[in-house]
């Protein structure tokens, strides 16, 4: 017998929500309207585990198969824009193969296809900016492991399992701690002092120990330096026990707000003035820790001659803290763990920095800082205090990471905090119902604002930088034109790095231009010490190209990139050491200030100690001795400031030694030669494991070079701070 209903509704009906006769074959509603009447039994999905085990390996497959062919997207914000109607067509294509891939031995890299496949991919996944690790991620396993880039902890006779791969460190007491910096600059002692990766200056300075005979390989300044004898635990406490005046305690005070203050307004002066003087109530937690910290800080940054009256300072403040705080959140906790992370480094305490730090990052997630309250919500100064708070940790974490090459701890993803106003401290009071307009004019705001800034707009380089595998030269320079570019042309008129500021702004503005420039040094300093280790070899010039008028062009595009880089990093180099130069003749010094340009200056100088290494006889060769000699004379000059200025003296002067009395580098020794090395992008990476430097040549130039991004694609980021505009 025919069936002459349905039990359930027909697909018009269920779609309009209409009452449905389930008439067959046309219901009464369909013949009414002369609709196409269907009848489809309604797909439930079941709901087990076991199906939505099933529908997430799917989802996890199908975008492995979409970043297969080539489309290196965010997934999850272009899902978000799809649900919100927004067309996808503008999503890149997969892009064209290269033809001219150039194989490498000593790597065994699987590749997805031996035909056509193309240098930047591996299985099909293009190996782009965000995905650093992606190829290793996606091997079958038959990648080769690479040798490691970063100083690795030595053995001992006396336990050498154990000290195989130790990075231990007590930093309890740094009169016995010689091998220890805040800068990551001379820390390339048998000691290892944690761990500091690739693109620390301590890095560069052991390459150059690793490859130098004769005078420098017997010099006593690289090698480890005797340990002095360490104070007792008595005597060390007893010179702790010496108090300090609070009419002393005050005036330290002050001078943090005068100095410090100006390049890093995390603490509210007002709010904390009235605090201090108790004319509003003192937070419960952390308030007593922030006033002795904010004071250490003000006796050593503003010191202009040797003073350890910070020393006791920090030791008042570290006895106010326990390990309660770990059950504690609050602001101003969170004030005085980075304020104490950041004194600790310029104490050359690198390791209980970094802890500091991390506690005072996790502190701020768990109080939201974050994320930004909505308008309606909050007092208005409170609001930006803890803008300010965030963005002066985030700059901390981001410029401590750098220094000692580690892995970032706060990520761009999440982070919705505005960017604290350009404003006078005066602009907002507590009974502010509005918030004032930013002004165009430097105050003590622009800086957190424009180092913020740059740090969300290359925070992804580093992260390539310090991963494998390494960037080719090709990608670092698009990286470096679109975003470091971009940056620059963000940066207000007012704040350019040819901008004439005020007095009291000029050490922050110019630590701000060193800081952008060493970071494109460290980006380029790789293709740099990798020419170096090739010069000798090829009998090559590690000059590029472009700065020799009587060579012939380089037919290769990856010599041409290399090249470039190698440019660019000389030109920063150069550019630092005069600029650090022109401020140290013409402002007071202070111990802030001898900080921040021993720190950028040492780092740019050993870029000329390499290329006078390896050709002394290069028409360039007396421009290299004098920036070295430039920057020994402001080092020099810098001693009485800062002891560790007197071992970075030593060391410059040492180095510049070598190349004046050696007849090695009279004849153009260079870098050492390695055997069997035929072609630049087949390097024998287990004979340059065994002299520790063979991040160096990690990378060969024409291995990535396809192109990642259309012009119109260059930066997209949905998480990115709404209030990112000077």
């Amino acid at each position: 017998m025919a069936e002459t209903s349905k039990a359930h509704a027909c697909n018009e009906c269920r779609r309009r929500k209409a009452r449905c006769s389930r008439e067959l074959p046309v219901c009464a509603q369909c013949l009414q309207w002369r609709r196409h009447c269907l009848y489809e039994k309604p797909m439930r999905s079941p709901l087990t585990r076991k199906h939505l085990t099933e529908v997430e390996e799917s989802l996890r497959i199908a975008t492995q198969i979409i970043r297969d062919h080539g489309l290196d997207v965010d997934l999850d914000a272009e899902l978000s824009r799809a649900r919100n109607g927004v067309s996808t067509s503008y999503l890149p294509s997969q892009p064209e193969k290269m033809e001219d891939e150039i194989p490498r031995e000593g790597m065994k890299r699987q590749r997805a296809d031996s035909s056509g496949s193309s240098p930047g991919r591996v299985h099909g996944v293009e190996l782009g900016i965000f995905e650093p690790c992606l190829e290793m991620l996606v091997s079958d396993g038959s990648v080769e492991e690479s040798p490691s880039t970063d100083i690795l902890p030595s053995t001992t006779p006396d336990d050498p399992v154990a000290s195989g791969a130790d990075y231990d460190w007590d930093e309890r007491n740094t009169e016995a701690q010689s091998c220890l910096d805040g800068m990551a600059a001379l820390s390339i002692q048998e000691e290892r002092p944690g761990y500091l990766g690739l693109a620390s200056g301590a890095s560069l300075l052991h390459l150059i120990q690793n490859c130098s005979s004769g005078p420098l390989s017997s010099t006593s300044v690289l090698q480890k330096p005797p340990t002095p004898k360490a104070q007792s635990p008595h005597s060390l406490s007893v010179n702790l026990q010496r108090e300090i005046p609070p009419q002393k305690i005050e005036a330290y005070v002050a001078n943090y707000f005068s100095e410090y203050h100006i390049s890093y307004p995390l603490v509210h002066q007002g709010l904390f003035m009235a605090q201090y003087h108790e004319i509003v109530p003192r937070p419960k937690y952390g308030w007593t820790v922030l006033m002795y910290i904010v004071a250490a800080l003000g006796a050593f940054m503003s010191a202009t001659a040797p003073n350890d009256d910070d020393l006791i300072l920090y030791q008042r403040a570290r006895s106010h803290l326990s390990l309660e705080i770990l059950e504690v959140g609050s602001l101003t906790l969170v004030q005085s763990l980075s304020l104490i992370s950041n004194y600790l480094q310029k104490r050359d305490r690198p390791n209980s920095s970094h802890n500091y730090l991390g506690l005072a990052v996790r502190m701020a997630y768990g109080l939201g800082l974050h994320k930004d309250y909505p308008s309606t919500e909050g007092n208005l100064l409170y609001r930006e205090i803890r803008r300010r708070t965030w963005w002066c940790l985030f700059i901390y974490d981001v410029g401590s990471t750098i220094t000692f090459s580690r892995p970032l701890a706060i990520p761009s993803a999440g982070i919705d905090a505005k960017l604290p106003l350009n404003i006078s401290e005066s602009d907002l009071t507590i009974s502010a119902t509005t918030s004032p307009e930013n002004i165009n004019a430097p105050t003590i705001y622009t800086n957190v604002r424009v180092q913020s800034q740059f740090h969300l707009l290359t925070n992804h380089i580093y992260n390539r930088v310090i991963s494998r595998p390494a960037p080719s030269a090709r990608q670092v320079l698009e990286w470096d034109d679109t975003y470091i570019t971009k940056w620059l042309n963000m940066v207000p008129w007012y704040y350019k790095e040819s901008a004439q500021v005020p007095e009291r702004h000029a050490l922050a503005h110019s630590i701000m231009t060193w800081r952008y420039k060493h970071f494109r040094m460290i980006i380029y300093r790789h293709f740099l010490i990798q020419k170096a280790l090739l010069t000798t070899r090829f009998q090559t010039s590690i000059i590029p190209t472009s700065m020799e008028g009587n060579r012939p062009p380089e037919t290769s595009d990856s010599c041409r990139y290399r090249d470039l880089a190698c440019e660019r990093c000389l030109k920063e180099s150069h550019e630092t050491i005069t600029s650090i130069d022109r401020f140290w003749k013409s402002n007071v010094h202070t111990r802030m200030a001898c900080w921040y340009a021993l720190y950028f200056l040492f780092s740019a100088t050993l870029v000329p100690v390499v290329l006078l290494r390896n050709e002394p006889q290069s028409p360039f060769a007396d421009s290299w001795q004098e920036d070295i000699k430039t920057a020994i004379e402001i080092i020099k000059s810098m001693v009485e400031l800062s002891p560790f200025a007197g071992r970075c003296f030593e060391t410059l002067e040492s180095l510049r030694n070598c190349y004046n009395e050696s007849d090695d580098f009279a004849s153009g020794m260079g870098m050492p030669d390695i055997p069997g090395l035929a072609d630049p992008d087949q390097v024998p990476l287990a004979h340059m494991f065994s002299s520790n430097f063979t991040g160096w040549l990690e990378a060969p130039e024409a291995y990535f070079e396809e192109q990642l991004w259309s012009n119109d694609q260059l930066f997209y980021n949905p998480d990115f701070p709404e209030d990112t505009q000077p």
